[in-house]
């Protein structure tokens, strides 16, 4: 994928708003217009690793995800939950 592809889907004009998006840092949590299909997040509830497979609004924001093992399950967006997958390398 090219840097052009990229500012593409994620709809940025350069490589300053493509880097506040992918690459939070400090790590700030995502909003929910950040989230976008096929990426992969830290949920700060569950402590662990998912990768979206569609947002959606249904009255209010939800996210479909794979658990990596082959099942998905949705949740409701909540501010501050979702950050770039470094952190789950942070130590608390």
């Amino acid at each position: 994928m090219t840097i052009r592809n990229l500012y593409k889907h994620f709809g940025v004009k350069n490589e300053k708003e493509l880097q506040n998006i992918y690459l939070n840092k400090p790590y700030k949590p995502y909003k929910f217009e950040d989230l976008k299909p096929n990426m992969w997040v830290f949920d700060c509830v569950k402590n662990r690793v998912n990768k979206i497979i569609v947002t959606f609004v249904y009255g209010c924001p939800y996210i479909k995800f794979d658990d990596g093992f082959g099942e998905w399950f949705i949740v409701g967006y909540e501010e501050n939950r979702f950050f770039p997958v470094q952190c789950a390398n942070l130590e608390s």
